[in-house]
């Protein structure tokens, strides 16, 4: 079915706000994710400068602690998690791809990071694509019950097809292991993602370039213990791939806000 025609049976609401998007007409073309001032609002987001190097966020691969220390190559992101009363478009959008099954959103922020990946992989090394490979960071199985979506695994895959690399399911989350991290203090959080994610039998990565996905890092816990099994199944090397970095980030030893729903504030898509 044609794109016009989608949008006329079932009008698309914008990612970031839920407003109604504008029927475009029978003209084909993507349908588009987010309202006009929610896109513009998002490219201001994308040129807030990294207080460590000075760039702007999607041109910055500044490694967190925690990733320096698990031997990482680089970090790449498009915007910066922001906690304040008023969620900015970036932490909305987020909210809705841990929410929602939305294709659309998944695609467009692949599209989004296929720039700044390729920019990393350049300064990693520039492996030929067939020496790279994309793994995600997958979800609890609760969440994902409860939600209907792995949000990294649906960038992840969105992603791969875009770059034409190869998605591995490299990584199992232990069922029932650890908390949330959300919840948990800067050294809490690297012992619990420690005992969350195994490697999945038979995973060779030898040889390869490893794009590891999560839709935002925080500390970077989670992605470095990710990053040590991958490493451990022959990766020569982990780049790390997120939409968002938390801005405590720019100042180590802050510790990161949770990336939650403000209180009393009711969202559209519940």
């Amino acid at each position: 079915m044609r794109a016009g025609a989608v949008s006329l049976l079932f009008p698309p609401r914008c990612a970031a706000c839920g407003e109604l998007l504008r029927f475009e007409g029978f003209g084909g073309g993507e349908l588009p994710v987010l309202c006009p001032g929610c896109a513009r609002q998002w490219e201001s987001e994308k040129l807030s400068a990294c207080g460590r190097c000075g760039r702007p966020v999607f041109q910055c691969v500044c490694l967190t602690e925690e990733l320096t220390d698990a031997g990482c190559a680089g970090f790449c992101k498009l915007v910066y998690y922001l906690n304040g009363r008023q969620p900015p478009v970036q932490n909305r959008m987020l909210y809705h791809l841990k929410n929602t099954p939305d294709r659309r959103t998944a695609a467009f922020l692949a599209g989004e990071l296929e720039e700044p990946v390729k920019a990393l992989l350049r300064q990693s090394g520039d492996p030929p694509l067939r020496d790279v490979a994309l793994v995600f960071i997958p979800r609890s199985r609760r969440a994902v019950r409860q939600t209907g979506t792995d949000q990294a695994r649906r960038l992840a895959k969105a992603l791969s097809m875009r770059m034409g690399v190869p998605l591995i399911p490299a990584l199992i989350r232990r069922w029932g292991s650890g908390r949330q991290q959300k919840a948990l203090k800067r050294r809490e959080r690297r012992q619990n993602a420690g005992k969350a994610y195994r490697l999945r039998r038979e995973t060779d990565l030898r040889g390869k370039t490893v794009l590891l996905v999560d839709d935002i890092v925080t500390t970077g816990a989670s992605m470095a213990a990710a990053a040590r099994l991958l490493r451990r199944a022959g990766a020569v090397r982990v780049c790390c791939v997120a939409v968002a970095s938390d801005d405590c980030n720019q100042s180590m030893g802050v510790r990161p806000p949770q990336l939650r729903e403000p209180p009393g504030r009711k969202s559209w898509r519940q």
